[in-house]
């Protein structure tokens, strides 16, 4: 049998309070986990919770310790990324249209401007073509090195079939290792390699002592710093260790991460391209190492680990969110979207 719900006078009653000012009163006194929680009870309670958020954010900001530090590398990243987008456009304007390829042409404008690329390809998409394109382009250049590329397993393939028949591809480096020392350059203008995760973990020592010329790392779906392992006593992540002039990041949009849990409300509303913070972290440092190190002069991967209160963990929560916008809309993103032949190109994200 059904049951059936009947109104009662003391439900009014409740309900008339939550319509006028009482959500309101109580949620000003709730800290940030509270407001999430309690921002599903209703509509109303939703609405007012979202007004908090701000407030609440810079409250936890202006505080000292660590949030303060977060904010701090907040505006020297964008101070930065101000400066090269000013550098880049005026690039552009000088510049344009080198190659046709778009995504190609993209990644000449900031070699050109000694900017790593972070490339996030859309599903059904490749930039494997755009980088042959791009280091076509540089060896026209009389530009001379070795480009190394390391790939995840699911995207081996693509990499060895687009340098396929080119005479400066060497394979991996099982097949042809560093020849004449570690530090050798090559008389041929570029050189380049394609190699599994294991195939440079063999070959470690190697990789880390010579001078690369250009770096790129696809981790696909993956996690990017979980790749190849550590290197040294430092245990520091081997693809931190190989110091070429430029890195370029390779992943598929579809990669997110649910490990940062935020009870269900206004905090937990779905963000485009979310990575988890540990990743967010190691792309930041990744594409900006030499900048964060010499000149903003913080080590953020210190804001994620602590995580034992609700206020850590909503510090943890919002450094991930802004870590990840970040790395979508700076001036080193690139995004290869799916588009018809004829449009096709790169924008950024």
């Amino acid at each position: 049998m059904g049951r059936t719900l009947q109104r009662t006078p003391l439900a009014d009653a409740v309900g008339v309070l939550l319509a006028g000012d009482l959500a309101p009163r109580l949620l000003d006194n709730f800290d940030f986990y509270e407001l999430a929680a309690a921002s599903g009870v209703g509509r109303r309670w939703r609405a007012t919770a979202v007004r908090l958020t701000s407030h609440r954010t810079r409250e936890l900001l202006a505080r000292p310790g660590a949030p303060s530090d977060v904010a701090a590398l907040g505006a020297r990243l964008d101070m930065f990324n101000n400066f090269l987008t000013q550098q880049l456009e005026s690039s552009r304007e000088q510049e344009a249209g080198q190659i046709d390829d778009a995504t190609a042409d993209h990644l000449v404008k900031l070699h050109q401007n000694a900017l790593n690329a972070h490339v996030v390809e859309d599903a059904g998409t490749s930039s494997a073509a755009s980088f042959v394109a791009f280091v076509e382009f540089l060896a026209s250049r009389n530009v001379r090195g070795r480009v190394l590329i390391v790939a995840v397993q699911d995207e081996l393939d693509k990499w060895n079939a687009a340098f396929r028949g080119k005479a400066y591809f060497c394979g991996d480096l099982d097949s042809q290792p560093i020849p004449g020392g570690a530090r050798a350059y090559p008389n041929l203008g570029l050189l380049v390699s394609v190699c599994s995760e294991g195939c440079v973990r063999r070959h470690s020592s190697s990789v880390v002592r010579h001078q690369w010329k250009i770096l790129v790392v696809d981790a696909g779906a993956a996690r990017a710093c979980d790749m190849c392992g550590t290197f040294g006593l430092a245990r520091t992540p081997l693809l931190l260790a190989i110091r070429p002039e430029n890195r370029y990041l390779v992943s598929r949009s579809r990669h997110a991460s649910g490990a940062e849990r935020i009870p269900r409300g206004v905090f937990a509303r779905p963000k485009r391209y979310l990575l988890d913070l540990e990743e967010a972290v190691f792309r930041l440092r990744f594409m900006r190492e030499r900048y964060i190190v010499t000149q903003a002069g913080i080590d953020c991967t210190e804001f994620w680990r602590a995580a034992d209160t609700p206020e850590q963990r909503y510090l943890r929560w919002l450094v991930q969110g802004d870590f990840s916008r970040r790395l979508i809309a700076d001036v080193h993103a690139v995004r290869v979207e799916a588009q018809p032949a004829q449009q096709r190109g790169c924008q950024l994200m």
